[in-house]
């Protein structure tokens, strides 16, 4: 089985290598990349000559190329989680633009001269406001944060999705140390509900999400298998699930632009980590492992999807 002959047309022959060479070792980097997923350089091919755009199939192998790098030799976990949020962005907004950039665009031209029509005597405040309403509608389309969410909320099942709120732990509260029975709305308080039932109320860490009427918890630790409010409400799963990519966004930020390590253990392990975030403290249960294999089944079913386009 040969790969398709349109992908890289710009890729040739040189002194320092052929273009089959340069193809195999492609293929063998989106293998060892989905290992999971694949086990011969025949299924690599097949699937890269299923998808109908050459640019999918080009984008499928660059990507696999780099995050073979972050899962196989990138051993320190904060640098292996920055290179998987690289590998999101990079699916999440195909071709990004700066601001100053996106308004150069031909296409942006009438909508930026309208904007200026209402610039008044060369007020500050009144191009304050031009520019506020101009980045606005540039960030519906090329808001990194919002992209990332999006992509997350499409692509990971809702058990991956509800493992990764209840890695972060944001919620300092009082909590009932054992939900016997379903609750009702009888119970107008958590001591009330504790008093009736003979159960005791503790006080630790817990998920945003937490609902002491909801949500079933022993030895201060949730039980989504037994009850849980984000495996029955989807709005609530997802208000939870963007709260917490806005704290993995954030970590994200911290490292690039303020060098800042985001607070994973060294060895990968899961382990409970006290941090500041926003002014307040975090505990962090997040083993990198797991959220390495969570976004690499969202990186599948992404070309997935392209394959019945």
């Amino acid at each position: 089985m040969t790969i398709r002959a349109d992908i890289y047309p710009n890729l040739r022959d040189t002194l320092l290598w052929r273009r089959d060479e340069r193809l195999n070792k492609y293929l063998d980097e989106a293998r060892s990349a989905l290992s999971r997923f694949f086990h011969s350089r025949e299924e690599i091919i097949e699937y890269v000559n299923g998808l109908p755009n050459r640019e999918d199939a080009e984008l499928f192998l660059d990507v696999c190329g780099f995050y073979n790098i972050a899962k196989n030799y990138a051993r320190l976990p904060f640098l292996k989680f920055i290179m998987i949020i690289s590998v999101m962005e990079r699916l999440c907004v195909r071709k990004y633009r700066l601001f100053i950039d996106w308004l150069r665009m031909k296409e942006n031209q009438e909508l930026v001269e309208k904007e200026l029509e209402s610039f008044e005597n060369r007020k500050l405040e009144s191009f304050k406001e031009i520019i506020k309403r101009l980045n606005a509608q540039y960030l519906e389309i090329f808001s990194l944060r919002k992209k990332l969410f999006e992509f997350i909320w499409k692509y990971l099942e809702d058990n991956e999705k509800i493992m990764l709120v209840k890695s972060f732990r944001t919620k300092r509260t009082r909590y009932l140390e054992e939900a016997r029975y379903t609750l009702t709305p009888r119970y107008q308080s958590i001591e009330e509900y504790a008093e009736k039932m003979r159960t005791k109320v503790g006080e630790g860490w817990l998920p945003n999400c937490y609902d002491w009427q909801n949500c079933w918890i022993q030895y201060g630790r949730c039980h989504p298998n037994i009850r849980c409010v984000l495996c029955t409400n989807q709005k609530a799963l997802k208000r939870q699930l963007n709260i917490i990519t806005r704290i993995i966004y954030a970590y994200r930020s911290m490292f690039v632009h303020k060098a800042r390590l985001p607070p994973f253990s060294e060895n990968g392990e899961m382990v409970s980590v006290i941090d500041i975030y926003e002014e307040k403290p975090i505990m962090i249960e997040f083993k990198i492992t797991d959220f390495e294999i969570i976004i690499e089944n969202a990186f599948k079913r992404y070309f997935d999807i392209l394959q019945k386009v």
